[in-house]
C-alpha cells in the first residue's frame, strides 16, 4: 500500500506526531506510521496484520467490534467516544492509556478502509485530574474562594464556599457579577484603590475587614485576603479568600459581656470597701464622740452638735460613694485635706501632713485608693492607737508612698488589724504595691507604709 502514497504524503505519514493506522473492512491493520508503533509499544512493522481489537482494552474488545461493524455500515468522519466516556487504548505489554481517536473513511486501490488517528492524551488527563482535585479541594474549604479579572473585576472562578457564603449559585456569580455586587461598603473607585498595592505587585496581599451582602439581603461580617498568585507573566486573576467571622464576633461580644460582668463585680467590691473605709469609720468616730460625752455632761451639748455635723457629712459620703462615677470630681489634694480635717475633729488628735511631689499627676484610680487608704489608717489611729500625735507623709514619684505614724501603744494592738487593714493591703496588691506595718522609729507607736505605682 505504500506505493499508493505519494512521496509527500508518505513523508507526512511518517513524520506525524499522532499515531496513524489504516484498518481494512475486516478490522485488520494494513498500515501504521512510526508514531503508532511507538505509542502502542510495538516493534517497527509488527502492527501490520494485527487486529485492531488488539489495541483496545480486553474488557472493551467485544463492544469495540460491535461499534466497528456499525461504522462499516455507515462510514463517516467522526471522533470516537463521547463527553461522558474517556477512551483507553492498550499497549503490547497490556498497559492502558487515555487516547483521543478520530475516524475517517477512505478508498485505497478500490478497497474501503478506515483511517484512525490516535493521540496519547495522558498529560492532558493528568492535568485534568489535578485540576479536578484542586477544584474539589477548594470546594471542600469552608472559606469563600473567588477569582476575578483585575481590570474588568468580572468573577472567573468561585468555589462552593463562595456559593454558600453569598447565597448565589455559581452560574450567576460567573456570568454577571463582580466583587462590587456583594461589597456594599465599597465603591468601584474605593475597591480598586484597596487592591491596587496587590495588582501593582507592591504588596503580596491585602486584608479587608468588611461585610458581604448575601442574596437574601443579610449582611455577613468577613475578612477578605486578596492576593495575586505568582504564576509567571500571565497573571490574569486576582484571588480573594473570604472568611465568615460571625462566630468570632459573637465570641468577642460574649467576652465583652463577661468582662463587663467581672468589672461590675469588682466595682461592687470596691464600693463595699469604700463604704467601710469612708462611711463606717465616720460612724465609728461619731460613736466614740458620743461615748466620751457621756462621762462629761457639760460637753454633751457640744458633742451632740458636732455629731449632727458628722452625720450630715456621713450622709454626703454615702452619696459620694454610691454616685461617684457620675458626680463631678473633687481635686485630689482637697480630698486629702478633707480626710485629715475630719479625723482631727473626730479624734481631737494632732495630725500633721506633708506632701511631696505632683499630686495632680496621679491617675484617678490611684488617687481614689490613696484617699480611702489614708482614711482607713487615720481611723485605726483614732480607734486603736490611743495616740496624741499622728504624722502623715505622702511622697509622689514613680511610686506613691503613704506613711502614717503615731505615738500610741504600737504593735501590741496592730496584730488585731481586722477588716480595715486587710482592705488597705488588698488595695495595695490590686495596684501592684505593698503594705508594711512595723513599730515606730523610737520604739513607740506604729509606722504603716503603703506603697503603690503612681500610674496604673
Amino acid at each position: 500500500m505504500n506505493q499508493l502514497l505519494t512521496d509527500a504524503a508518505l513523508g507526512v505519514f511518517k513524520a506525524a506526531s499522532d499515531g496513524i493506522i489504516v484498518v481494512d473492512a475486516d478490522g485488520v491493520i494494513t498500515l501504521a506510521n512510526p508514531m503508532a508503533h511507538t505509542m502502542f509499544g510495538y516493534p517497527a512493522g509488527d502492527l501490520e496484520g494485527t487486529s485492531i481489537e488488539a489495541l483496545v482494552p480486553e474488557n472493551r474488545s467485544q463492544t469495540h467490534r460491535a461499534h466497528r461493524l456499525r461504522y462499516r455500515a455507515e462510514p463517516k468522519a467522526r471522533v470516537m467516544g463521547d463527553q461522558s466516556a474517556r477512551l483507553s487504548a492498550r499497549r503490547l505489554d497490556g498497559s492502558t492509556f487515555p487516547v483521543d481517536v478520530a475516524l475517517s473513511p477512505m478508498t485505497l486501490d478500490g478497497e474501503a478502509v478506515t483511517v484512525a488517528v490516535a493521540r496519547d492524551v495522558s498529560e492532558r488527563v493528568r492535568a485534568e485530574v489535578e485540576h479536578d482535585t484542586v477544584r474539589r479541594s477548594l470546594d471542600a474549604v469552608d472559606d469563600a474562594v473567588l477569582m476575578f479579572d483585575p481590570t474588568s473585576l468580572q468573577l472567573t472562578y468561585v468555589n462552593r464556599g463562595a456559593e454558600e457564603q453569598l447565597g448565589y449559585d455559581r452560574k450567576r456569580l460567573l456570568s454577571e457579577m463582580t466583587p462590587l455586587h456583594v461589597l456594599p461598603e465599597y465603591s468601584d473607585e474605593a475597591f480598586r484603590l484597596a487592591i491596587e498595592p496587590v495588582v501593582a505587585c507592591r504588596l503580596p496581599a491585602v486584608l479587608l475587614s468588611t461585610n458581604v451582602l448575601r442574596a437574601d439581603g443579610e449582611l455577613t461580617p468577613v475578612e477578605i485576603r486578596i492576593q495575586y498568585p505568582d504564576i509567571g507573566a500571565d497573571r490574569r486573576a486576582v484571588v480573594a479568600i473570604s472568611r465568615d467571622v460571625s462566630d468570632r464576633e459573637v465570641a468577642a461580644e460574649r467576652l465583652r459581656v463577661s468582662e463587663a460582668r467581672v468589672s461590675l463585680v469588682e466595682e461592687r467590691e470596691r464600693i463595699g470597701r469604700d463604704l467601710h473605709d469612708v462611711v463606717i469609720q465616720r460612724l465609728f468616730a461619731t460613736g466614740m464622740q458620743l461615748q466620751a460625752a457621756l462621762g462629761s455632761p457639760p460637753q454633751l451639748l457640744e458633742r451632740a452638735q458636732s455629731t449632727i455635723s458628722d452625720l450630715d457629712e456621713t450622709i454626703a459620703a454615702i452619696r459620694d460613694t454610691v454616685f461617684q462615677l457620675t458626680t463631678a470630681e473633687i481635686p485630689l489634694e482637697r480630698e486629702i485635706s478633707l480626710v485629715v480635717d475630719r479625723h482631727r475633729r473626730a479624734s481631737h488628735n494632732q495630725i500633721e501632713i506633708e506632701i511631696e511631689g505632683p499630686v495632680t499627676e496621679l491617675s484617678a484610680e490611684v488617687g481614689q485608693h490613696l484617699v480611702a487608704t489614708l482614711n482607713e489608717l487615720l481611723s485605726n489611729v483614732s480607734r486603736h492607737a490611743k495616740a496624741g500625735l499622728a504624722l502623715v507623709t505622702i511622697r509622689i514619684g514613680s511610686e506613691v508612698e503613704l506613711t502614717v505614724s503615731d505615738d500610741g501603744v504600737g504593735m501590741a494592738n496592730a496584730v488585731h488589724r481586722g477588716y480595715g487593714l486587710s482592705n488597705v493591703a488588698r488595695r495595695a496588691r490590686e495596684l501592684g504595691g505593698d503594705l508594711d506595718v512595723r513599730s515606730g522609729l523610737d520604739g513607740r507607736g506604729l509606722l504603716v507604709t503603703w506603697t503603690v505605682p503612681a500610674q496604673t
